[in-house]
């Protein structure tokens, strides 16, 4: 009898922390390439102790590395499509877990960074936004708000702008990068160009240690349910949008002298 590897794992996601999720993306979004790899050449790749993945592969009811490759090699099928859903979503109250998300996403935001952020906006500095796949909505919403609110906002419509855009980021600029998962090459490549520009690069990613992260001056980060269909990350973006929403409408309500 084959083995369906998501039927299989799927009732174990609940459980994975973190760091286990992140694993778990990887190899659903690389799914043939991880089928020949050793458990030192997927540990390497996901940043992780090869002890890490073996608990990994435990935790999803695998006796061991070599079963979870099998496995994968026989019931997964990267082009297949089959949604990898969190149990919770498919339960009656994922509504109180959805907000629960934006509630925390937004109750998290430090006060120093919004402090520092409102003051950003207010400085008379242009502000560019970047974002790619799915928080490219995102940044279009955000670009419209910004606009509406009289602040000097660029974005990159097409991919022929991108380099031209880059090269008008000045010093003291604002830099606003949405990724969810904060992992994404091209938009490392973008934060990568810019920092060297004195610029202050401000982030919205998912909450866990990720590459974009670690290269923001300040990083706000957002709490989410990880949804996956034929390998496209279709995660709620609703908090990054509800993050920069509070912390837009501060630093408006502080540029028009209102209490906010």
């Amino acid at each position: 009898m084959v083995i369906d590897f998501f039927e299989f794992v799927n009732p174990k996601l609940s459980t994975l922390n973190k760091t286990e999720k992140k694993i778990f993306d990887y190899v659903v979004k690389n799914q043939d390439g991880v089928k020949s790899m050793s458990i030192r050449k997927l540990s390497k790749e996901c940043y992780v102790s090869t002890t890490t993945l073996f608990r990994f592969v435990k935790k999803l009811g695998f006796s061991g590395y070599n079963e979870f490759i099998s496995t994968l090699r026989i019931g997964g099928n990267s082009n297949s499509d089959r949604a990898v859903i969190p149990d919770v979503v498919t339960k009656k109250n994922y509504n109180e877990e959805y907000l629960k998300n934006i509630i925390e996403s937004v109750r998290v935001i430090k006060e120093d960074d919004a402090e520092r952020f409102c003051k950003m906006l207010n400085s008379n500095n242009k502000i560019f936004i970047f974002g790619a796949d799915l928080t490219k909505q995102v940044v279009k919403y955000v670009h419209c708000l910004l606009s509406l609110m009289e602040y000097d906002t660029v974005i990159v419509h097409d991919k022929y702008e991108l380099d031209s855009t880059i090269k008008d980021v000045g010093a003291n600029d604002i830099v606003l990068i949405f990724s969810f998962s904060g992992e994404s090459s091209g938009m490392i490549k973008i934060v990568e160009r810019i920092k060297v520009k004195n610029s202050n690069i401000v982030s919205v990613t998912r909450a866990d240690n990720n590459i974009i992260q670690g290269l923001s001056d300040i990083n706000f980060y957002v709490f989410s349910d990880n949804i996956v269909n034929n390998n496209n990350d279709i995660s709620s973006r609703i908090s990054m949008i509800a993050v920069i929403e509070t912390l837009i409408y501060r630093a408006f309500a502080e540029k028009e002298g209102v209490t906010y």
